[in-house]
């Protein structure tokens, strides 16, 4: 997702050629994925956000897992 958010960050690149870039199939695909990630509503506030900001929000979603106060998206493996 990462890799995602810092190439929508080119201009010359398309949200297409970062949906395959990144293995989805579609960029409706990646737009799903970006939502659930970043809880942002289209790709063009993505685009206007900075890799930073995403990186950082990344950084405390995964303290909040690993220490118990952020949000599972999926159940974890039995």
């Amino acid at each position: 997702m990462l890799l995602a958010l810092s190439l929508l960050e080119e201009p010359e690149r398309t949200v297409m050629n970062v949906a395959q870039v990144c293995g989805y199939r579609d960029n409706s695909s990646l737009k799903r994925a970006i939502e659930n990630f970043a809880g942002t509503p289209s790709l063009a506030s993505i685009r206007d956000q900075s890799f930073a900001a995403a990186f950082d929000g990344f950084l405390t979603e995964l303290r909040g897992l690993r220490y118990g106060t952020g949000r599972r998206t999926r159940a974890a493996p039995a």
